[in-house]
This record gives structure tokens, C-alpha cells and sequence, in this order.
């Protein structure tokens, strides 16, 4: 199940991402993996959750973001449930964004620690398995107009580093702003085809 334990957490730490300001975000998650062989694809994973992610500024270039992810679905066709969290630290490469305008852009790094942790029930017996390492992103956010802005991020562990992309729209409601995002991962292992993806909708606290 190590396979499963780092994907989620790449599909995790992208879809938080590297926020474009202070914030906190509370959102809905899902992550699915298919297997692919010979034309045939298997569903191996189906799970969905709840998570919080949340960013400061330390200065005006650099900041630290968290985030709390908790999943429960199946692995397998075995009941599972994942809980991962993250640590990061950033630093703001260009910025000329405006939300309140609607103009502008923004691009950041960042480097980070990942934990992650799933719990299998499988034929009456529980299994539990844990991962943990270093991660790195980056994040381009553009304003498209007063109340819409796109993000992209790219991200992936330092070790055997694998990229993970993701994509997110935001629409301004209220004091804040609804966020809609995806996530995709592939690699291939012995000639089977891994692909993760999941969706993340939340709303976000601007600060």
C-alpha cells in the first residue's frame, strides 16, 4: 500500500498548493487511482474527505503554509481511511496581483514536510502503514477580472521526485471565495499505467 500512501499525498499537498495570500481554506476532497494494462483500467482506489489549509506572510517574500487532510473510502475493495498533514515554507518570486481589481499575477515557491498515515480492514484484520518526506511546489496564480482567478501548481516529493499538476479556478463570494480544483498524477510501474486524480472544492478566507 506505500504506493497508494505517496500518491495521496502528492494528490494532497498539490491541491492545497501554494496560496496566493494569507488565507485559510476549508475544502471537500476526493482522490481516485486507476490501473491500466493492456487496454483494461481498474478502479483501485476510490476515497473522499475534509481538510483545512491555511497560509501567512512572515514578510513581505516569504511564508509558511499548513494544510489537514482526513480520507475514508476504499483501497482495493477494502475499507480505508488517510490522514496526511503539511508544513511548508515559501518565498514570492513576482507579484503584481490585485484580487479587489481583478489585474495581475503571482508566482511562488515553496519547500515542505509531508506526513501521512492509512488504516486497511482487510479480511477482518486491520493494517496500518505510514510515509513521510520532503516536498516542493510551485504556484502561478492570474487574476482573469474582479471576481475570477486561475491557479496552477506543480509539485512532488525530493526524493524520487514525481511532479504532480494541478489546476484551480476561484469565484468571489461574499468576503471570500469559492474554489474548485484538480489534480493529476501518472507513472508507470512494470508496464501498469498509475494515474491519481481528485477534485478539491472549498472556500477560502481572504485575511
Amino acid at each position: 500500500m506505500k504506493r497508494f500512501i505517496l500518491l495521496a499525498a502528492l494528490q494532497i499537498a498539490c491541491s492545497t498548493g501554494v496560496n496566493a495570500s494569507d488565507r485559510t481554506t476549508v475544502y471537500y476532497e476526493t482522490l481516485s487511482i486507476d490501473l491500466s494494462a493492456g487496454g483494461a483500467t481498474v478502479n483501485a482506489a476510490s476515497m473522499t474527505g475534509f481538510g483545512i489549509s491555511s497560509t501567512s506572510s512572515l514578510s513581505e517574500d516569504v511564508f509558511i503554509s499548513s494544510s489537514y487532510t482526513r480520507l475514508s473510502g476504499d483501497i482495493v475493495g477494502f475499507p480505508s481511511s488517510q490522514s496526511a498533514w503539511q508544513l511548508g515554507v515559501g518565498y514570492t518570486i513576482h507579484d503584481d496581483l490585485n484580487l479587489k481589481a481583478g489585474t495581475g499575477s503571482q508566482l511562488r515557491t515553496g519547500f515542505g514536510y509531508y506526513s501521512t498515515s492509512l488504516d486497511a480492514r482487510i479480511s477482518g484484520t486491520d493494517y496500518s502503514e505510514s510515509d513521510s518526506g520532503a516536498i516542493i511546489g510551485v504556484n502561478y496564480d492570474i487574476a482573469l477580472g474582479e471576481a475570477v482567478s486561475l491557479d496552477a501548481t506543480l509539485s512532488g516529493p525530493l526524493e524520487n521526485f514525481e511532479v504532480s499538476f494541478g489546476i484551480g479556478g476561484s469565484y468571489k463570494v461574499g468576503a471570500g471565495k469559492i474554489r474548485l480544483a484538480y489534480t493529476s498524477n501518472e507513472d508507470a510501474i512494470e508496464g501498469v499505467t498509475v494515474k491519481s486524480s481528485g477534485y478539491q472544492l472549498g472556500y477560502t478566507f481572504n485575511y
